[in-house]
């Protein structure tokens, strides 16, 4: 059983199974996926998954993933195969009603948008992602304002000002939208949803070293009982 230090990770999905219909969460939160169609294979780390375009995990709804004023952090290592069209990591909701969606886009360019009835609000990475390559990528809302990280750096290009969503019930997608489109193309691995902002630290870790695989917590010395 992993011990769960941060509160704050609500969905992690490591993707280590290797077979079966299953993505469980360690977070400690229960958001364990389903997964439709989507290809057990070697991953950034161990296993994971590769979409081919028709497939996709669906995560049930719950409340520790549904943010309306509170800061977040989504994070994921990805493995396009393709560039074209627009492209879901994580989805939870519609566009013409709330939710939150990080998606990469037929330009190579990463996207966190954030919807109020009909209001959306978007922050936009510079074109960095192309073709069979590995990323971290990372999206977060901090108050007013959303930024992207792709390999631990800091590129966001375009930032509109958030308002906050209202609170949907629909369930999490990886790889899709939560209609039948936007599939995702190429592997996804190690999966995070974090109520709150991750620090440049915690991201560097993330990216350079994987430490923080079952934890958020920096390699710090700790008091035992």
């Amino acid at each position: 059983m992993v011990r769960r230090y941060d509160p704050s990770l609500v969905l992690y999905l490591p993707l280590e199974e290797g077979s079966g219909n299953i993505a469980h969460d360690v977070s400690g939160s229960g958001n364990h996926g389903t997964v439709y169609g989507a290809s057990w294979v070697d991953g950034r780390f161990g296993k994971a998954l590769s979409f081919d375009g028709d497939d996709y995990v669906e995560v049930a709804h719950d409340s520790s993933l549904a943010f309306t004023s509170e800061d977040f952090t989504l994070t994921a290592w990805i493995y396009p195969t393709i560039v074209s069209g627009d492209q879901e990591i994580i989805t939870k909701g519609r566009y013409e009603e709330d939710g939150y969606y990080f998606v990469l886009d037929t330009n190579g360019r990463l996207w966190l948008q954030i919807n109020q009835n009909l209001a959306h609000q978007s922050t936009y990475s510079y074109a960095d992602i192309s073709a069979n390559n590995w990323y971290f990528v990372c999206a977060i809302r901090n108050g007013t304002l959303g930024y992207i990280y792709i390999n631990g750096v800091d590129r966001t290009e375009v930032q509109e000002n958030i308002t906050n969503p209202t609170t949907n019930t629909r369930t999490l997608k990886i790889g899709r939208y939560d209609s039948e489109m936007n599939y995702f193309h190429g592997i996804i691995d190690e999966v995070r949803i974090y109520s709150r902002v991750l620090t440049q630290l915690e991201i560097n870790l993330l990216y350079n070293t994987g430490v923080l695989r079952y934890t958020s917590v920096p390699m710090i010395a700790r008091k035992v009982a």
